[in-house]
C-alpha cells in the first residue's frame, strides 16, 4: 500500500513538474513571437514614415514644394483617418484620448485642421 501511494505521488509530482516547465517554455514563447510580431509591425510603419519624409525631403531640396505639400497632407491625412479610427473605438480612446487632447485636439474636431485634409475617394487619397 505504501509502495503504491510512493508511486502515485512520484508520479503527481512529475506531472506538476512537467506542466510547470511546460507553462514557462510556452509562455517565453509567446513573450518573444508578440515581441517578433510587434518589431515587424513597427519597423513596417518606421519603413513608411521614412519614405514620406524622404521624399518630402528630396522635393523641398528639388524645389518641387506643391509635391512636397502634397506628399506631407497625403500622410497626415492618412494618419489622421487611423487615428479617427482609434478614437471610435472605446478600448482605443481610452488608451490615446489624453494624449489626442494635448499634442493633437485636431484629431477630435477637424475644424481645427491647420493643413488641407485630402478626402478618400474610392478608396484612394490623391492630391487634385
Amino acid at each position: 500500500m505504501h509502495k503504491k501511494t510512493f508511486v502515485i505521488i512520484i508520479i503527481l509530482i512529475s506531472n506538476i513538474a512537467v506542466l510547470i516547465v511546460g507553462m514557462f517554455i510556452g509562455r517565453k514563447s509567446i513573450e518573444d513571437n508578440v515581441f517578433k510580431q510587434y518589431n515587424k509591425v513597427k519597423y513596417q510603419v518606421m519603413l513608411g514614415h521614412y519614405t514620406t519624409y524622404r521624399d518630402i525631403a528630396v522635393n523641398v531640396r528639388e524645389g518641387n514644394y506643391q509635391l512636397a505639400k502634397c506628399n506631407a497632407e497625403l500622410t497626415a491625412s492618412a494618419l489622421l483617418d487611423s487615428l479617427e479610427t482609434c478614437i471610435n473605438d472605446r478600448g482605443c480612446k481610452a488608451f490615446i484620448e489624453q494624449q489626442v487632447k494635448e499634442h493633437a485636439p485636431e484629431v477630435m474636431d477637424k475644424n481645427m485642421l491647420k493643413f488641407d485634409y485630402i478626402q478618400t475617394i474610392d478608396d484612394i487619397k490623391k492630391c487634385h
